[in-house]
């Protein structure tokens, strides 16, 4: 089987030569100065009994830029003429897109090693030297590229996920070979390794769905009516036209704190944009203020009793005063 596939390389990387031949590339050298051939046909070394020369390689290396260029436009078509049509989920095309082009640049970089007459199995022979050369030199971006392949194929973040890393929070706009480029609430572009997402913690807030759960945290003063605290809190929420009707929010009583009773309010919204959560939030948190205004209900704040305790001639000093 491997004896056909190299066959079949060769033979690839003939026609190439031939092709290359019919375009005149090796009559200009003919009509050039013996000098000018001369160089060109400079033996860089033989495997196999077939030399590798300056000309081949130069072939070899014309023919993966015109591979990587017509990849780009086979890809495009792809997308165009199939993905947009038949792939609703914007992540998983991208996925298929990025996947596929880089399937393409692979084989014609076999081919190519092929056409300059390299191969692959002389990397099995400096294969040590190389590794060790490519993993000094180049770890980082071998981590970036393969943790690169890893997102897009398990896919814990996708094109439109909106995700934390670190204290900022943002939307993913692309997942690139080396880097993913996360656009932030305040329009500022984030480029991140590819190898931080695949191996630290980041959050995800729509791994899954678009609908999230949002909370409201509030503290109402020592000796408020319970019942009603979260009669209103719970109007409130529903009152909003953002929030999703088909889970009911839900007010938790949290705790007796040092200068209030705290409850949490939580509730369900979907998740469009960043804003959207502040926005939501932001709205109920007017309506729960505005209704405990009219209840008379007191949103606490911290409090601290001070006592003072002085001797007794200070005391009859004061008394004598007062």
């Amino acid at each position: 089987m491997n004896d056909l596939y190299f066959k079949g390389l060769y033979e690839l990387s003939l026609l190439i030569e031939k092709f290359f031949s019919v375009l005149g590339l090796q009559s200009l050298v003919k009509k050039d100065s013996s000098g000018f051939k001369t160089f060109l046909d400079f033996k860089l070394g033989e495997v196999d009994g077939k030399p590798i020369t300056l000309f081949k390689i130069f072939i070899s290396i014309v023919f993966l830029a015109a591979g990587i260029w017509l990849s780009r436009i086979l890809i495009r078509i792809i997308r165009n003429k199939f993905l947009i049509r038949f792939v609703e989920n914007e992540s998983a095309a991208h996925a298929i897109e990025n996947i596929s082009f880089y399937i393409m640049v692979t084989f014609f970089a076999l081919v190519s090693l092929q056409v300059a007459n390299i191969p692959i199995t002389v990397f099995t022979l400096v294969g040590g030297a190389f590794a060790l050369a490519f993993g000094l030199g180049a770890q980082n971006l071998t981590n970036n590229f393969v943790s690169g392949i890893i997102l897009l194929i398990e896919r814990p973040v996708k094109i439109g996920d909106f995700v934390q890393v670190g204290d900022v929070y943002g939307r993913v706009e692309d997942i690139g070979m080396r880097a993913t480029k996360i656009n932030s609430l305040y329009n500022v572009h984030l480029i991140v390794p590819n190898s931080i997402l695949a191996q630290q913690n980041v959050k995800n807030l729509t791994h899954n769905s678009k609908r999230i759960k949002s909370e409201i945290k509030v503290g109402v003063s020592y000796g408020t009516d319970i019942d009603l605290t979260k009669k209103i809190l719970l109007e409130s929420a529903s009152e909003n036209v953002a929030t999703l009707k088909s889970r009911e929010p839900i007010v938790i009583f949290e705790s007796f704190g040092d200068s209030a009773l705290e409850f949490s309010l939580l509730f369900d919204i979907k998740l469009n944009s960043l804003l959207d959560m502040r926005l939501v939030n932001s709205a109920i948190r007017s309506t729960i203020n505005t209704k405990f205004k009219e209840n008379g209900i007191v949103i606490a704040f911290p409090q601290r009793d001070v006592h003072v305790h002085l001797p007794e001639e200070l005391r009859e000093k004061f008394k004598k005063v007062s």
